[in-house]
């Protein structure tokens, strides 16, 4: 990251490149975190530590399938070059991802066990639903882990992809 920063031309793809470094990085972070909870997974730290736990938690994969994107209109022959329009674009992904997963800083919280206490996301309580029901629970797990972060970057290469062979596609006729 420091060859390319100091160096004296930086593209796109290069700031694009370590912003994923650091972005690894912080996944990283989150997973030892994780890990020193140990088998049990039970949260030492306070009701406000889990709330950001949770709200990093969700917000990174988020930030990762922007920065794919972005890196994916990087390549499209239209995409302008301006780092200051990639520095919008930048934050603009950062501040999306991290409203997309505000909801996890609402409606996390430590929920006790004879053991200790765990750090849980849910959903159902507030709404008022019985404890039993952890359908909105699920179902936005199921948005923010899977679709949005997986699926959505997918179909956006797909349609990227499609654009880049209809401009590189020269017209052909069959012989008869």
């Amino acid at each position: 990251i420091l060859a390319v920063l100091l160096g004296r031309r930086w593209s796109t793809t290069h700031l694009l490149l370590s912003l994923f470094f650091l972005v690894n990085l912080f996944d990283y972070g989150l997973l030892l975190l994780e890990f020193s909870l140990g088998p049990s997974l039970l949260f030492p730290y306070s009701a406000g530590l889990c709330s950001l736990y949770q709200l990093l938690q969700q917000a990174s994969p988020l930030l990762t399938a922007g920065l794919l994107v972005l890196l994916l209109a990087s390549c499209l022959p239209s995409a302008s070059c301006r780092p200051t329009r990639l520095l919008g674009h930048i934050l603009a992904v950062t501040i999306t991802s991290l409203l997309l997963s505000l909801p996890s800083l609402a409606f996390s919280g430590l929920s006790s066990l004879r053991s200790g206490s765990i750090c849980l996301l849910d959903l159902g309580e507030p709404l008022g639903l019985p404890a039993a029901s952890q359908l909105p629970t699920a179902l936005y797990y199921l948005l923010l882990r899977a679709v949005l972060p997986h699926w959505v970057p997918l179909l956006l290469l797909l349609l990227t992809l499609l654009h880049l062979a209809r401009s590189k596609a020269a017209p052909f006729s069959l012989p008869l």
